[in-house]
């Protein structure tokens, strides 16, 4: 098998070379569930899914609106799929459908859809699976070579120091040996990954959960908005739907390698940086990037399973993880062979290499885990040691984990609890493979009605306006009102149009006693209100009392008296003492808008009826301002309540609260201590507010003024 497997690459890399690119072809098969997403966020259920039958189903919302009256658009952005999708079948207006149902209450359940190209069909990008080989080329130099390993050390000292973007950039500039800024300095340039169309068929819904690092060496599970559960099982664990590849898959991935262009040739052009020579590394493209990647699978896999048999017992993960490290080392089942005695012989060329790509692999995975391989030490076997020196002076600059703990990273994403996410193996491309065919799924119809329907209603919205507060006897009045009729229930329970009130006290309510309302004078004259208590004196001031008029809404009506607007015009024109009367608009809630009202009743011309003598006008509350702006210095107090990453939270004097980044933080800080802090961002809510340290401000504003000094020269 490995015989023929280096003929097919001799012959591959042969035609190539004619053309000075060489085709190198992979077999790529799923190992976990695999997620790669385009970053197009979650779709959710009820708005843009339906799940019925054991499948999930993503509307195209042109179609659908395409077979629906124009007066149901309203009602789909208002009410969701559940309020106008009737007898339309699911699968006549979706965009695609994917295995598995989407559990949770619509509105709230939701997941992250596979990467698909503008006609809905999903492909694995080849970028995803570039950066997980430009990760494994760098730590195989940074593990191999001992001139990039120092320098890659004496690199992320000079970004820790310069607190640069990243420190996994500065890694990889020592070991590919690319110039900042230069593109063309790149070595993978020259490796060309594709995209990969994928099976619609092989992806399903997958249920993932969080995992974190507890005391005792416990696993916690990640609960929203409380404390983690102590039970995987647990109700309550939060669980994150992805749509994923599914173990088994196999893909064929076509590699390029442009051979020739590793030299450079031709003239240099001006004002054109010259571009490197890489035919020292040609080997390293063609035949060293299988063995690079078995290497780096194998330092990411195995720290880990000791991780989940070991310090940190999870015995479903445990067996996931040695299930992968026995397929790598080309042995049995687990058990069959002493724990660490690797099979060399199946590590050659044409062995097998697992390698985790995509969402939820771990930090461990990606460029920055180099960090930990820089310093020999038991995180090398260990996943669950503590930080070795070079990753632990970075993390305060950088603000990675939780202030205090001394692992990083203490969270693991795991695929219903159990498998850990995104593992796949690689291998040359032999005789005899064959893909998974790529064809469309299956699934029914997928007709809403019943239970199915009501499981996909949103929850409705809270009332507009002034909310009511729902006092004692309303519940006692609602279910009066449902014993009544239709009519008296939606009034006991506050839907629809409320019928006129007769007078008394409002329902579900208790009367109020007599007297004015508090904060408020009692009026001076008028006729009483009907339900309420008698006016002391006589008309008001500024005219006679009303007559009549058309009933208001939810009172009782007047008796006679000109209608108001919506019924014949009054006669004898406008009302005395004022303009002619205004069109009137719904209130909607907050201060009112336009001119007051004059005239009988209303006050003097131009004042509020609310600005009458002994009492001082009200006006509208101003909005809320910051005290500050970005950039001012001010004074703060440091809070005992830390943020979630382990960040300082002040309260300012006006009572702004915010966390610090931890740049130029000084030593030997306490909660209470008052500290000077710059405004790095300010809210007009008084919350959510950001703060630097003045070191740090400094130290920016200088490197600002060095910066615009030298565009100046």
């Amino acid at each position: 098998m490995a015989a023929r497997q280096e003929n097919v690459m001799e012959a591959q890399a042969a035609a190539g070379e004619r053309s000075g690119m060489v085709e190198v072809v992979w077999h790529l098969e799923v190992l976990t569930p695999l997620h790669v997403g385009v970053g197009e966020g979650n779709l959710v259920k009820g708005v843009h899914a339906a799940s019925i039958e054991g499948f999930t189903f993503v509307v195209d919302l042109d179609r659908l609106c395409a077979v629906l009256p124009r007066e149901a658009w309203d009602r789909l952005a208002s009410g969701g799929l559940a309020a106008v999708i009737g007898e339309v079948p699911l699968g006549s207006v979706q965009q695609f459908v994917v295995r598995g149902e989407l559990r949770g209450p619509a509105g709230l359940a939701r997941f992250k859809p596979f990467a698909r190209d503008g006609f809905g069909r999903p492909y694995l990008p080849g970028s995803a699976l570039k950066g997980a080989l430009r990760t494994a080329l760098v730590s195989q130099q940074v593990n191999e070579v001992p001139a990039v390993r120092d320098a890659a050390r004496e690199a992320v000292r000079q970004a820790t120091e310069e607190r640069e973007a990243s420190p996994g950039s500065a890694v990889e500039r020592a070991a590919l040996r690319v110039r900042r800024g230069a593109a063309v300095d790149d070595l993978l340039r020259h490796l060309h990954v594709p995209d990969v169309p994928v099976p619609a068929s092989a992806l399903a819904l997958v249920a993932v959960k969080v995992a974190s690092m507890g005391e005792e060496n416990r696993w916690g599970w990640k609960q929203r908005g409380r404390a983690n559960a102590e039970a995987v099982d647990a109700e309550g664990v939060a669980e994150t739907f992805v749509e994923a590849l599914q173990p088994r898959t196999v893909l064929r991935v076509p590699l390029r390698v442009d051979a020739q262009r590793l030299r450079p040739s031709g003239l240099p052009a001006p004002r054109r940086p010259v571009p490197p020579d890489f035919s020292g590394l040609r080997e390293l493209l063609l035949e060293g990037l299988l063995p690079a990647v078995r290497a780096h699978g194998l330092r990411v896999l195995e720290p880990e399973a000791k991780l989940w048999s070991e310090s940190r017992p999870h015995a479903p993960a445990a067996e996931a993880a040695q299930g992968l490290l026995d397929r790598v080392r080309r042995k049995g089942p687990a058990g069959d062979a002493p724990a660490g005695d690797a099979d060399e012989a199946g590590l050659a060329a044409g062995g097998e290499a697992l390698l985790p790509i995509g969402w939820g692999m771990g930090w461990r995975g990606a460029t920055g885990g180099l960090l930990e391989r820089l310093d020999e030490g038991a995180r090398a076997t260990d996943a669950g040691a503590e930080d070795p020196a070079a990753l632990a002076g970075a993390r305060p600059v950088y603000a990675l984990g939780r202030r205090g703990f001394g692992v990083f990273p203490k969270s693991r994403r795991l695929a219903e609890g159990a498998t850990p996410l995104g593992w796949v193996a690689v291998r040359p491309w032999a005789e005899g493979d064959a893909a998974t065919q790529v064809v469309a799924v299956e699934a029914p119809a997928g007709v809403l009605a019943g239970e199915a329907l009501e499981a996909h209603r949103l929850p409705e919205r809270a009332e507009r306006g002034r909310g009511r507060r729902e006092e004692p006897g309303a519940a006692a009045a609602g279910a009066e009102g449902a014993a009544a009729g239709p009519e008296a229930a939606g009034s006991a329970g506050g839907l629809g149009e409320r019928p006129p009130r007769e007078g008394g006290p409002r329902e579900g309510r208790p009367p109020r006693e007599g007297g004015p309302r508090e904060g408020r004078p009692p009026r001076e004259g008028g006729p009483p209100r009907e339900g309420g208590p008698p006016r002391e004196g006589g008309p008001r001031e500024g005219g006679p009392p009303r007559e009549g008029g058309p009933p208001r809404e939810g009172g009782p009506p007047r008796e006679g008296g000109p209608p108001r607007e919506g019924g014949p015009p009054r006669e004898g024109g406008p009302r005395e003492g004022g303009p002619p009367p205004q069109e009137r608009r719904p209130f909607q809630g907050g201060a009112p808008s336009g001119p007051p009202r004059g005239g009988p009743g209303g006050g003097r011309p131009g004042e509020r009826r609310d600005d009458r003598p002994g009492q001082a006008p009200r006006r509208a509350p101003a909005p809320a301002s910051p005290t500050a702006r970005v950039g001012d210095r001010l004074k703060a107090t440091l809070l005992e309540e830390k943020s979630k990453k382990g960040k300082w939270r002040a309260r300012t004097e006006s009572g702004a609260i915010g966390a610090i980044e931890p740049q130029g933080e000084p030593e030997e800080l306490a909660a209470g201590q008052v500290v000077e802090l710059v405004v790095k961002n300010a809210s007009v809510l008084g919350s959510d507010w950001a703060f630097i340290w003045p070191k740090f401000a400094d130290e920016q504003a200088a490197a600002a003024a060095a910066a615009a000094k030298g565009r100046k020269r």
